[in-house]
């Protein structure tokens, strides 16, 4: 990210998405960490299965807090 004090992109230690998916309940959003780590199938596959869960009323609350 741009840190506007020091005028530099300061890099992060690991990168974590959050994908919108909408449920019975409104929308979720669950995330998928450490997504710098892991290859664009693993993501794929992770994303699938955490919206299958959201759309389930499963998440865990680490899956959508923090």
């Amino acid at each position: 990210y741009w840190n506007e004090e020091k005028g530099e992109v300061i890099l992060c230690d690991s990168v974590d998405i959050s994908i919108a998916v909408a449920t019975e309940k409104g929308l979720m959003t669950p995330i998928l960490k450490n997504a710098d780590h892991k290859t664009i199938s693993a993501i794929s596959s992770e994303v699938k299965e955490l919206a299958a869960k959201a759309r389930e009323g499963k998440l865990k609350p680490q899956e959508f807090q923090g």
